[in-house]
């Protein structure tokens, strides 16, 4: 099955933790009879939150739009965000809006469906299931949505989801730099005298290398794919070189030099395009 999922480049302030499992899709509606995605993105800002906290909003013209990041933990359903997925649906279910338009309910089945091919045996749950509210409302047509698209024979297999993080590189600005950052120092590796400035500078650059050859990834000062994982996971934050140094100088090797490069590195010098080589040239 292909949906097209639209992208408002919704800017969060702040990163959750990442989703860990996904036993629950938690359907919503809006409490509100025309709303847009940046209307609840704004709504939820104005909470204290750090944006929207459903992943996913269908719109009664039967757009979908993409909410909070796929594999983050939610806010829109206390004590199951850490387990579930959220859609919100534009409307109001429970009094003013009495029947779903056909362009909303054929794109809430077919997103039900997507993401039931992400996350099999997921179940598929009313907010209202797990808090005391009347949402989704009674007019929302949970069954028809919750049984998503029917058809014979194995379903195809669902688009992969969009990557939650940019590829950030030396000059990149912005939250998510801001981010990747204030991650790094809370892991032991400073990015330069600035900080968490949200600017992806000479010392942020170290201090990617300096991350990715400690948990031993491709040492280049990009965050990509593979580098966010490792920043969202359990990273090692220890310096791998045990051997403590004595009178290192030109021309020393071994394991005394690569713990000096790597301290180097993990306070934000640069020591060259060899990285840590364990040869003081």
């Amino acid at each position: 099955m292909s949906i097209t999922i639209h992208d408002a480049g919704l800017q969060f302030d702040g990163h959750p933790a990442t989703r860990v499992r996904t036993t629950a899709i938690i359907l919503h509606h809006a409490d509100a009879v025309s709303c847009t995605v940046e209307d609840i993105h704004r709504w939820h800002l104005s909470n204290g939150w750090i944006g929207i906290g459903y992943q996913f909003f269908v719109r009664k013209n039967g757009e979908i739009w993409r909410g909070r990041p796929i594999d983050w933990v939610g806010a829109h359903t206390k004590g199951a965000n850490d387990f579930s997925v959220g859609i919100c649906f534009e409307g109001s279910y429970e009094s003013k809006d009495t029947s779903m338009p056909a362009p909303q309910l054929t794109a809430g089945k077919e997103l039900v469906s997507y993401l039931l091919g992400l996350y099999p045996g997921a179940a598929v749950k009313k907010h209202k299931d797990y808090c005391s509210t009347d949402c989704p409302g009674k007019y929302f047509p949970f069954d028809a949505i919750a049984a998503g698209v029917s058809g014979g024979g194995s379903a195809p297999a669902p688009e992969q989801p969009a990557p939650s993080h940019s590829l950030l590189v030396r000059g990149s600005k912005g939250e998510e730099v801001k981010q990747m950052q204030q991650r790094l120092i809370s892991l032991g590796f400073p990015c330069g005298p600035c900080g968490a400035d949200g600017v992806y500078g000479v010392g942020c650059v170290c201090s990617v290398k300096a991350f990715q050859h400690c948990n031993g990834l491709v040492v280049d000062g990009k965050c990509g794919e593979k580098t966010w994982a490792a920043l969202d996971g359990n990273p090692r934050t220890a310096c791998p070189y045990a051997e403590i140094p004595i009178n290192v100088k030109k021309g020393s090797k071994g394991n005394s030099v690569r713990w000096v490069q790597w301290q180097l590195l993990r306070c934000g010098y640069d020591i060259g395009d060899t990285g840590i080589d364990g040869d003081c040239g």
